[in-house]
């Protein structure tokens, strides 16, 4: 059996929590996992600040409260960026949606790129929102807006 002792554990964006060695390295991973089931299919591009979508970078190993993590589809992936498909994927992921679109009059329509919308779900007792909105380095550059949509899914987990 486990030692109970305070650890910081990357899953719970930086909390502070007791819980067990065997806990913590179970629950570590399925921060990532809801990740990957959400955004399969999506590239991660990095944090808001250092966001390329010419420079694809891994997963980061712990997700921080209040840092955008921004994720990219290309066109030929369009169908997965769908609202619905990524509240779907929260759910099988385990998240509980706690705001969310309930049909395409709830979502932000604009004359370039596709609908607006955002998700706001919990997770391992902390708040996470994933929203789409207009990447304006793709729009404005002709060889990047012929492989990516016009969008950016951001993910942020609050503190």
């Amino acid at each position: 059996m486990g030692t109970n002792r305070i650890l910081i554990c990357s899953w719970a964006v930086g909390a502070a929590i007791t819980v067990s060695t065997q806990q913590a390295c179970s629950r570590r991973a399925t921060i990532n996992s809801l990740v990957e089931t959400v955004f399969a299919g999506y590239t991660y591009v990095g944090p808001d600040e250092i966001a390329d979508p010419n420079s694809p970078q891994p997963l980061p190993p712990a997700f921080r409260p209040n840092v955008r993590y921004l994720f990219l589809l290309r066109r030929s992936s369009a169908d997965v960026g769908q609202w619905n498909t990524i509240k779907q994927r929260l759910e099988i992921a385990g998240a509980r949606v706690v705001d969310a679109p309930r049909s395409a009059g709830d979502l932000v329509h604009i004359s370039v790129g596709g609908p607006l919308f955002r998700i706001e779900f919990y997770y391992a007792g902390h708040r996470g929102t994933i929203a789409n909105e207009m990447a304006p380095r793709i729009r404005s550059s002709q060889s990047l807006s012929r492989d990516w949509l016009l969008e950016r899914y951001v993910l942020e987990f609050g503190d």
